[in-house]
């Protein structure tokens, strides 16, 4: 009989994170999985059901993931262009399987997106703790995603502007919540110490220790 976890993940989800590990294993592509499959199996909590498989890439392998996801009968998805969320990422399909990736690249601070909206040189930047890839495993399918500490951290940045995410806000607030319970201190310290967060160019605007500009930033994050 199925655990009550593994019956709430859809068999297309698993099969998706599969893929995804498959194909970047074969191709020696660094990713890592964030989003609720991160949150799911960090925390092994049966109330998140995740729609979708979230992961970051080097923008370097962006070609070469995209050519291996089509090979395998995935096809690039156009969604509506109005949501920075949608903005940020290139969605692929097949046959109810879901993947969404956001490109960015490593700095010697760590690791950058640019971020799609109105104010040109706004990037999210991950420091070198929060990008290290840590082995996770759902309904027994092994991945590389963020570590519950850096999911949180991720989260966290973002709960001061959490209205601007639309019918995402409840599944975001859940999320937080679940992942606050048995973090480690000393890696949450170490990841503050880095400073990760939103950056005008080289400038931090919003870091752990500060989200006030993030409060101020909302009329732009659409």
């Amino acid at each position: 009989m199925l655990s009550k976890l593994a019956a709430m993940i859809k068999p297309e989800l698993t099969t998706a994170l599969q893929d995804l590990d498959s194909v970047c294993s074969r191709n020696n592509i660094w990713y890592l999985v964030g989003g609720s499959v991160a949150v799911v199996a960090v925390t092994d909590d049966h109330s998140v059901s995740p729609q979708d498989v979230d992961a970051v890439l080097d923008i370097k392998d962006k070609e070469k993931i995209s050519n291996s996801l089509k090979e395998i009968g995935y096809k690039l998805i156009n969604l509506d262009q109005s949501s920075v969320v949608n903005r940020s990422k290139e969605h692929f399909e097949k046959e109810g399987r879901k993947i969404e990736l956001a490109f960015g690249y490593f700095t010697d601070k760590g690791f950058q997106i640019p971020l799609p909206v109105k104010i040109p040189g706004l990037k999210l930047m991950f420091g070198k703790t929060m990008a290290v890839q840590q082995r996770l495993s759902l309904n027994g399918v092994s991945f590389f995603g963020f570590s519950r500490e850096a999911t949180f951290v991720s989260l966290d940045g973002l709960m001061t502007t959490i209205e601007k995410m639309g019918d995402r806000v409840e599944k975001r607030k859940r999320n937080y919540e679940l992942l606050s319970k048995g973090l480690d201190k000393s890696k949450i310290e170490q990841i503050a110490r880095e400073k990760p967060g939103i950056y005008f160019y080289n400038i931090p605007l919003v870091t752990p220790k500060n989200k006030i500009l993030l409060k101020l930033a909302n009329p732009f994050i659409k």
